[in-house]
């Protein structure tokens, strides 16, 4: 009988632990959880994943700049060796301690610095040219192979006077604004890549328009026109040259030159032409007008127009693309 009980007892305790292992719940429950817990890990995976790819585009940004950084710092070194004829290792090594320095900035701090050394470098490779226009190391007349010359009797004495041939200064006397559309096939043969235009003499003394701003509002639409045929071409508008205290006996109306200049200088200023201020020009060299009609210029006048249409030229350049002798431009003169 005892060992009847004892063989019953062991039997349900071995029953006891099959039925505990036939228990699907435990098994689901420890599944779930470890299934949970993979998710878990995959989903701190992915953001593991992104804030890498993240830190991989800063690190790459800032390694692109750095990058510019060297290419400027190189092109000014090599530009000191071809100066000086010899490598300049103090240069070199400031250079390098200047990236080093880089490394640490932000990207975009970064970019700030580079635009500004870029901009400093032209200004002052533009002041180089200008002093050598002025000095007369360079002739200006050599920088106008690309160029044409629209305008009235002032703009005559471009050629007139021997200084750009007659073909690319399309100007006649008594000449307005109204007379550019005239010229349009002329000037798109010659294809060249800045226009200058001198008007204004007639124009405000004929009457044709009652107010400086209609007149800039006319000014504003044929040029618009003319560029759309031009459309690679940079437009500069001269200010209109006012006229000596003689002139105002022969006409009264351009005593108004000052107010329609003015009013170009806005026009072109509010569409995007370059503007030439000559007012300066004219109060420096009063002596160098006719001393008769007190509004045609003697031919010392025009060399110092010329340096102060191709200084315009060089402001407004955006890159280092500027003229230079014998710089090509369309159809070359015969």
């Amino acid at each position: 009988m005892a060992q009847n009980n004892r063989r019953g007892a062991a039997s349900r305790r071995s029953s006891g632990r099959a039925g505990g292992a036939r228990r699907p719940g435990g098994r689901e429950s420890a599944s779930r959880r470890s299934s949970g817990r993979a998710g878990g890990a995959r989903r701190s995976s992915g953001r593991k994943s992104a804030a890498g790819r993240t830190a991989r585009a800063g690190s790459l940004r800032i390694l692109a700049v750095i990058c510019m950084a060297a290419a400027v710092i190189i092109a000014v070194c090599l530009g000191l060796r071809l100066k000086r004829g010899s490598t300049d290792q103090s240069a070199a090594a400031d250079g390098l301690a200047y990236l080093q320095e880089l490394e640490g900035q932000d990207p975009a701090a970064i970019e700030n610095v580079i635009k500004k050394q870029e901009e400093q470098r032209l200004q002052e490779q533009k002041e180089a040219m200008v002093k050598s226009l002025e000095d007369g190391t360079k002739d200006v007349w050599s920088l106008f192979d690309s160029s044409v010359i629209l305008g009235d009797s002032r703009g005559v004495g471009f050629y007139y006077y021997g200084f750009l041939p007659e073909s690319r200064v399309l100007a006649a006397g008594g000449n307005t604004i109204r007379d550019i559309a005239g010229h349009e096939d002329q000037v798109v043969k010659l294809s060249p890549r800045y226009v200058f235009f001198c008007y204004g003499l007639n124009d405000v003394s004929i009457g044709y328009w009652d107010t400086p701003e209609a007149y800039a509002q006319e000014y504003a639409k044929i040029l618009k026109e003319f560029q759309k045929k031009l459309p690679d071409a940079k437009f500069y508008v001269n200010s209109i040259l006012p006229a000596q205290p003689q002139a105002l006996e022969v006409s009264a109306a351009w005593a108004n030159i000052p107010e329609y200049s003015e009013a170009v200088r806005k026009m072109c200023k509010e569409n995007g032409f370059a503007f030439v201020d000559l007012d300066q020009l004219a109060a420096d060299h009063t002596e160098l007008y006719d001393p008769v009609d007190g509004i045609h210029l003697r031919k010392e006048f025009y060399p110092y127009w010329g340096v102060e249409m191709m200084t315009a030229v060089y402001e407004n350049q955006s890159d280092t693309a500027a003229p230079e002798s014998g710089s090509a431009g369309g159809e070359k003169d015969q």
